[in-house]
């Protein structure tokens, strides 16, 4: 039979029990140490030009050639980000606005040149979006791990679990992570210039613009010291004039007053101009701007071929054809009409047509050309597949 513990032995057992499961808790909590900065050069190279960060980090989405469009925006973007001031920048849809938005974000705060920004999207969705897509930046890139272990080791070892935040420690000390749907707090870290930096995402209307601070250890308040607007409107709300300027007030006010009493902001705006008065349009005239156009000018060789396919297109649709007709045209004469075009249009066109696969109603392919139709109404561009 059994020997009955005793009372005594028994709270020793509970004791030893509690010790093991907080050595245990201790052991999942430290994350150190850190591993070493693999390739230095490349890191160095990064944080003095945009550009290079953009494909030596992000080469799979920066993967093409730098179109005459981003040649030109870059230098805004930069400018701003490191040296404060507005711009707003127009640009068509899928050029890369909210790309080099992002890219932007992780270009100022991976070296801890603003301790602070505020990213800002058209809506909720929107705000999710971007959001999302920076989170999954951090937690899956190899290359940000292997030049910043500072700030991408912490994260990793969260193993995207946010519930670890609380009690993730580095050499025994608490990083003081955040990693939320709307905020992300860098971990600190002894010598890191990124030590305790703070990114939010915001959509523009909610409130969630105003009141935007937060208190560092060290007992001291900051608050954004940079904005990155992503578009400040949807197809949606942008033929309200009554929304476009309750937007337009909404930045001025709640978000350009976002740093507090007597500081102004830096902000860069990227934004496509939907119609006239528009609230891109409207900021298009308030702030340093440049409006980017999707074509600068047909080749000369090429002015007469698209004159041809805008009038074969048109007898075809007018006889009730599906424009299979014209993408043969195109197809036939496509080295010629290609080289008429710029590059930031002419790689969003197909590299070869889809053989023996029909053709897409023509609605759909006039949908990714209206912007180019309305400024050239004699050209067509070729069915998008």
């Amino acid at each position: 039979m059994a020997k009955r513990r005793s009372k005594a032995d028994y709270e020793r057992h509970k004791e030893r029990m509690r010790a093991r499961l907080r050595e245990e808790t201790l052991q999942g909590q430290e994350i150190g140490p850190l591993p070493p900065v693999l390739r230095p050069h490349r890191r160095a190279a990064a944080m003095g030009d945009f550009q290079a960060f953009c494909k030596a980090y992000l080469g799979e989405t920066f993967s093409l050639p730098w179109s005459r469009n981003h040649e030109t925006a870059i230098p805004h973007i930069v400018r701003v980000v490191t040296r404060g001031g507005r711009f707003c920048i127009a640009m068509g849809r899928g050029e890369g606005k909210s790309s080099l938005a992002e890219a932007a974000a992780l270009w100022v705060m991976l070296p801890g040149r603003e301790r602070f920004i505020t990213l800002i999207g058209s809506n909720a969705a929107k705000r999710g979006e971007l959001m999302t897509s920076i989170k999954t930046t951090l937690e899956t890139n190899d290359a940000l791990l292997e030049d910043f272990p500072e700030v991408v080791h912490p994260i990793r070892a969260l193993e995207r679990e946010p519930n670890k935040c609380r009690g993730q420690k580095l050499g025994g000390r608490p990083t003081r992570i955040l990693w939320s749907s709307r905020k992300i707090i860098f971990p600190t870290v002894p010598g890191s210039r990124a030590s305790g930096g703070i990114m939010t995402v915001t959509g523009i209307e909610g409130g969630a613009l105003t009141g935007q601070r937060h208190r560092l250890a060290s007992g001291e308040t900051i608050r954004p010291g940079l904005l990155i607007i992503d578009d400040p409107q949807d197809p949606s709300m942008a033929w309200s004039d009554a929304e476009c300027e309750k937007r337009q007030k909404i930045i001025m006010s709640a978000a350009m007053g976002a740093g507090g009493a007597g500081k102004r902001l830096g902000a860069i705006m990227c934004c496509t101009v939907i119609r006239p008065g528009d609230v891109s349009s409207r900021f298009l005239e308030a702030w340093p701007s440049e409006r980017l156009p999707m074509v600068y000018e047909f080749g000369p060789a090429a002015e007469k071929e698209w004159q041809q396919y805008a009038e074969v297109l048109a007898r075809e649709l007018k006889a009730g054809g599906d424009g299979s007709v014209a993408n043969a045209f195109y197809e036939a004469r496509r080295e010629t009409m290609d080289a008429g075009l710029p590059g930031s249009l002419r790689r969003k066109l197909p590299r070869r047509l889809e053989k023996g696969g029909g053709h897409r109603p023509i609605q759909d392919r006039e949908r990714s050309h209206r912007r180019l139709r309305k400024k050239h109404s004699r050209q067509h561009l070729p069915p998008h597949r």
